[in-house]
């Protein structure tokens, strides 16, 4: 399918493949919010909108991030652009336990940002963990305790960690987490924290993860 865009002047361009367009946003001819139409359309919508129906391909998972599918050069978490090709990234949602694998890959990763739906996908289903194992305590009896320690320590390095970089993504530091040591407020003043949305764009802790 070829499509058309709107340059400045509202002139409509083309014809273009999509990976033609995507070439064109790569160079910056356009932007994400360039209105765009498929041949014999009348209507004309942001290219980011096409894109984001569009699936993208896999990107290879590495220690520090993933690899852009086009250039194959590493790319942060949460990297709305490759910096290399231009390659433009879309937030992809997951499930809470594909956040939660996701946690667990960057198990003690305290750079970067995680969105509010990483953390708190992180937050359920750590308590459904909790709450299966205190299930089993009728059965199991001493061993769940045995067994609800390991889980608890499997996971506090991953909690603190999602927790450090939702802070940097609401654009506090990491080490505001501390707060929720002041008793009383303390926690609430963290719980409030978690709760705000990303900052649109990149910020000094990393590159946008949900606004461009």
């Amino acid at each position: 399918m070829n499509y058309y865009y709107l340059d400045a002047t509202n002139t409509p361009q083309g014809p273009f493949s999509l990976e033609q367009l995507k070439a064109l946003l790569a160079q910056n001819v356009i932007t994400p919010q360039t209105l765009v139409a498929a041949s014999g359309a009348a209507t004309w919508i942001p290219i980011i909108q096409i894109l984001a129906s569009t699936p993208t391909p896999a990107a290879r998972f590495s220690a520090n991030g993933s690899y852009c599918p086009d250039c194959k050069r590493p790319v942060d978490f949460g990297c709305s652009r490759c910096a290399a090709c231009g390659r433009l990234f879309l937030p992809q949602k997951r499930s809470p336990f594909g956040y939660f694998a996701q946690c667990i890959s960057l198990y003690a990763t305290f750079s970067g940002r995680a969105t509010r739906a990483e953390y708190w996908s992180f937050a359920l289903v750590t308590f459904l963990i909790s709450f299966i194992i205190c299930l089993l305590f009728p059965i199991l009896g001493d061993a769940a305790w045995f067994l609800f320690g390991l889980c608890w320590l499997a996971l506090i390095v991953p909690s603190l960690a999602v927790t450090w970089r939702r802070l940097h993504d609401a654009g506090y530091s990491g080490a505001c987490y501390f707060l929720g040591l002041i008793p009383a407020v303390g926690p609430i003043i963290l719980l409030v924290m978690t709760l705000m949305d990303s900052k649109s764009g990149p910020n000094q802790y990393g590159p946008a993860t949900k606004y461009p």
